[in-house]
């Protein structure tokens, strides 16, 4: 992906298998067929993951 840090890419990756977690047990169904309280419950898992490796990850790095 263009335009993206490396710390960026790397909480998307993250997030991405994150969400398959969240997303396996619903079973194999069309997005369309989620309820309303399973896709909240998948942004605030792609959301909560990205925003926690992304601190993770810039608070291993020394700004100087």
């Amino acid at each position: 992906m263009q335009g993206i840090s490396k710390a960026e890419s790397e909480a998307l990756d993250y997030a991405r298998k994150e969400l398959g977690t969240y997303v396996t047990p619903l079973g194999d169904k069309p997005l369309f067929s989620y309820t309303k309280d399973e896709i909240e419950g998948m942004i605030q898992n792609i959301i909560l993951s990205y925003q926690t490796k992304l601190q993770g990850v810039l608070d291993d790095e020394i700004p100087f």
